[in-house]
């Protein structure tokens, strides 16, 4: 069943359920047929229970399934619950007995929607049906029925009786028929759903133009991003590998993803950074289609997954923050079997093993289970079965949170790879610097909604452009008056007084300060630093631009003091 969807999975999974209770029920005829006398039950009645017993279990099967698509798609427990609501047939069935009947008659089709109960009333029924039919059979019942009756001794002059189990057959058919209906609603949901209409591009800008008070053809990169979405013709959505159309998700009324709209194109790695992991991973998780979204809609490769979840994720790999890879196996044995699973040639998937082993460098712990195995190992295979699918969007949650320096190098070197073969990459890291090496566009979110959005040198230029320059002391100064400690009042004095912009970060053994770009240049800086770098006890001199540490804390600094205020 691996890689069915829709109306087909149900009916290639309801084919192999009848198959089984087929063969489940030749097994049971066969025992019965040679374990009770014929005395006892005749043909007539046997081929009826069995009849029944097939029409019940398909009833069940079906419920079943109507019970697990709208339901319990999570499958913790799930049997359980199924399990308890048919009980409640049961229940049903003992509590209105014989002498109750009338009353569960009252209650119309109620306890009819319960499989097992129309089918312990019609096995009720085929007993007094073979009571009835036996208890003539008997020299003195058969007299007192002649006197009785006033048959004047006409023979055999018990009635007939009648099998009357057409109103439970008819309600089990009736089970069957509306769960084959509700499914394909399910299904087929999408047709009943309207379109929704998108603003056009002039009435955007000058939305835009109304609520900001700014020039309207010069948007800042977030709302250009979704005019860009909104105005997006249906023939360029097949250039892009995501769009995100005013995407929302709410968890336990708290709201994580608040009305992002973006794109990703082929071969762009994408970076997702943010002051919270839950509103990052919850982005991630929306976009890899583990969250459905609470409003808005995703589309991967022009597929909706809201509307075809199983088509959009046939085209991703996720990579989850922990994986969910059976400990029990060794990596061989996982590699192997996601090979089987994805459809790859028996003859090749030896070499493909051992391709992903030499790239990760799973070779010395081939044999090994994961159990065993360190948390960076494990990383790793989750990174290579996301690969083995041969997505056209990898998703990655916390991007080298446990793998070795060495391991993190081999991954840049593989995605770097997989971007020049057009697949388009997602990642969320808690460290920003990795997504400022790694990826060629990036998200910052604060509190679920897109502060900026671009490439990093974009962001870095709009939030705060500048150098940073790291100093490191030297521990002990000669002075005339003798050996003293290190003091720093001369660095901060000369460095207000220079750089009058220069603005302190960190202070230390390495004093670290951010210039901004418009106050000088990167010759003047390093000129006027290495030429006091005596008399200002300087050990050692580095500028470089700043990272996006830095710039991240200057976001979330700016967006506390705009809730603030």
């Amino acid at each position: 069943l691996a890689g069915l969807g829709g109306i087909n999975y149900w009916i290639s999974i309801f084919i192999f359920d009848i198959i089984k209770i087929c063969i489940a029920l030749t097994i049971i005829t066969f025992l019965g047929w040679s374990v009770l006398p014929s005395k006892y039950i005749t043909p007539l009645l046997f081929r009826w229970v069995l009849g029944l017993l097939l029409l019940a279990s398909t009833a069940v099967a079906m419920t079943n399934y109507v019970l697990s698509a709208l339901f319990f798609k999570n499958s913790f427990g799930a049997y359980l619950k199924i399990t308890s609501i048919h009980v409640i047939g049961i229940v049903f069935f003992i509590v209105f007995s014989r002498d109750l009947r009338p009353h569960a008659d009252n209650l119309l089709f109620i306890p009819r929607i319960f499989p097992l109960y129309s089918f312990c009333r019609a096995i009720e029924n085929l007993y007094d049906f073979n009571v009835r039919s036996r208890v003539c059979n008997v020299e003195n019942i058969n007299i007192a029925s002649v006197v009785l009756g006033r048959c004047q001794r006409i023979p055999n002059c018990c009635e007939t009786p009648k099998i009357s189990v057409d109103e439970d057959m008819f309600y089990l058919w009736m089970i069957i028929a509306i769960s084959w209906y509700i499914l394909c609603i399910y299904e087929y949901r999408y047709f009943f759903t309207t379109n929704i209409p998108f603003d056009n591009y002039e009435r955007a800008l000058e939305e835009y133009k109304r609520r900001h008070a700014s020039d309207a053809n010069e948007p800042d990169n977030v709302t250009a991003e979704a005019i860009h979405v909104q105005t997006l013709r249906p023939r360029l959505r097949y250039y892009y590998s995501v769009i995100c159309e005013n995407l929302g998700y709410i968890w336990k009324g708290k709201l994580l993803v608040d009305r992002l709209s973006f794109t990703i194109k082929p071969g762009e790695k994408f970076g997702i950074i943010g002051t919270n992991c839950n509103y990052t991973n919850a982005l991630l998780r929306l976009i890899a289609g583990q969250y459905h979204p609470s409003f808005g809609r995703v589309c991967i490769n022009s597929v909706q997954i809201t509307e075809e979840r199983n088509k959009a994720l046939a085209n991703i790999g996720y990579v989850p923050t922990v994986g969910f890879v059976q400990p029990q196996m060794t990596c061989y044995q996982v590699l192997k079997t996601f090979c089987i699973l994805y459809g790859y040639p028996r003859h090749q998937i030896n070499d493909i093993i051992e391709d992903f082993a030499k790239h990760f460098g799973l070779h010395s712990h081939f044999h090994m289970r994961l159990s065993q195995c360190s948390s960076g190992i494990r990383e790793r295979i989750s990174y290579s079965i996301a690969i083995l699918k041969k997505p056209a969007l990898l998703c990655i949650g916390n991007f080298s949170w446990s793998v070795d320096p060495h391991g993190r190098r081999q991954l840049y070197r593989l995605i770097d790879g997989l971007r020049k073969r057009g697949t388009a990459i997602a990642i969320t890291s808690v460290m920003n610097t990795y997504t400022e090496i790694l990826c060629t566009k990036i998200a910052v979110m604060h509190e679920g909604q897109l502060l900026h959005i671009g490439r990093p040198e974009q962001v870095a230029e709009a939030v705060v452009a500048g150098y940073s320059v790291s100093m490191r002391m030297k521990k002990q100064v000669h002075t005339p008056h003798g050996v003293t400690l290190k003091v720093y009042f001369r660095l901060t004095a000369f460095m207000d007084k220079t750089f009058p912009n220069s603005r302190l970060v960190q202070e230390g053994t390495i004093m670290q300060f951010v210039i901004p770009y418009q106050s000088t240049t990167l010759a003047v800086i390093f000129k006027t630093l290495r030429l006091n770098s005596f008399q200002l006890n300087i050990e050692s001199l580095s500028i470089t631009s700043l990272n996006m540490n830095y710039i991240f804390e200057q976001i979330a600094e700016e967006a506390t003091k705009s809730r603030s205020t």
